[in-house]
């Protein structure tokens, strides 16, 4: 059952001793690479990872989520995929305090789907009256929403894609084989953090009856070509988990049960941070010279 919708008022803007830049979100009204405003005076990053909440997380069930630089959330946020549950969906999580958050849809977003070429006057007119846009995806105001992009955060590159296989002709599903290859061959070779809705074919993909519901053409791009050091999905609840395979940390971060309960904790991991690396070798090199010139 959709939620009844309690969430009515506006998020407090959230803030951070340890960004060194502006945390105002990028916007991702086209199909290009993003670069966020936000970058991190630490050392190692905390990344949070929840997946599959299908509109049952409520205000008293933010507490469960705990506290980290970056949030993922890697789709089916909605149950029914309505315009309603996604401004609550957003409502929802601008209450959380992560400095970056990064969504992406999953195959319950019905109404992220449309090409904006193909909405309706009256669906325009309803986007107006109510949420004051014009493009469903502007209702998306609290995170940062991938849709075959990726965007950049303190020098990670997180790339995220909302595509699964067909199975009962719902949102962002494609035939497995070449139609779902060509979404994947979009990802790009440097890729930290990949984010997708389905699992790769055979990892943390098994359903209730023992199947693998993974996809063939995702795991072959990441046998051949991709190394991300993490790979956050959901959208197979039973596969609730995570594993190492060749260097990659693999993360079934759905929150809800096979029962559509959001039971399942939240999946927490640390990662380097490229860019305080990098200041730290600026800074290095700019004491080497310094004693260069001395000596001299």
């Amino acid at each position: 059952m959709a939620n009844s919708g309690a969430y009515t008022e506006e998020p407090e803007n959230s803030t951070s001793e340890e960004l060194t830049a502006s945390s105002n979100y990028c916007t991702t009204t086209d199909k290009v690479d993003l670069e966020c405003e936000v970058t991190f005076n630490k050392k190692r990053l905390t990344i949070v990872c929840i997946s599959d909440t299908h509109s049952k997380l409520q205000l008293s069930d933010l507490s469960r989520i705990p506290p980290g630089d970056i949030l993922l959330h890697a789709g089916d946020f909605t149950l029914r995929g309505s315009l309603r549950e996604v401004h609550e969906f957003n409502i929802l999580l601008g209450h959380l305090p992560h400095p970056v958050k990064i969504v992406i849809a999953g195959n319950h977003e019905d109404c992220l789907e449309v090409p904006s070429a193909s909405l309706k006057l009256s669906r325009r007119l309803h986007l107006q009256k109510n949420y004051g846009v014009s493009e469903p995806h502007q209702i998306l105001s609290n995170f940062i929403y991938l849709e075959d992009q990726s965007v950049i955060v303190s020098g990670l590159k997180i790339y995220g894609a909302p595509w699964s296989p067909l199975f009962y002709s719902t949102a962002f599903q494609l035939q497995r084989g070449e139609m779902l290859a060509r979404k994947w061959r979009k990802i790009p070779d440097d890729v930290d953090i990949l984010m997708t809705h389905c699992p790769p074919y055979g990892i943390c993909d098994t359903n209730i009856q023992g199947q693998n519901c993974g996809c063939e053409a995702l795991l072959h791009e990441l046998q051949t070509r991709l190394k991300p050091k993490f790979h956050v999905f959901g959208h197979i609840h039973e596969g609730y988990g995570r594993m190492e395979h060749d260097g990659t940390q693999y993360i079934n971060a759905s929150m809800c049960t096979r029962k559509y309960k959001p039971d399942n904790p939240p999946v927490v991991f640390e990662i380097d941070n490229p860019a305080y690396k990098l200041r730290e070798r600026v800074s290095v090199k700019g004491l080497a010279s310094a004693s260069n010139g001395i000596n001299h």
